[in-house]
C-alpha cells in the first residue's frame, strides 16, 4: 500500500516538473519568437 501510494507521488511530482518544462518552453518560445519579429521589424527599412 506505501509502495503504491510513493509511486502516485512520484508519478504526480513527475507530471507537475513536465508542465513547468512545457511552460518554461513555451514561454521561451513566445519570447524568441516576438524578439525575431521585432527584428524583422526593426530591419525592415534597412531591406527596402
Amino acid at each position: 500500500m506505501l509502495h503504491e501510494g510513493m509511486a502516485c507521488i512520484s508519478f504526480s511530482t513527475v507530471q507537475w516538473k513536465l508542465k513547468q518544462l512545457f511552460r518554461i518552453s513555451n514561454l521561451l518560445f513566445c519570447q524568441i519568437t516576438s524578439i525575431s519579429l521585432l527584428a524583422e521589424l526593426f530591419s525592415f527599412p534597412y531591406h527596402t
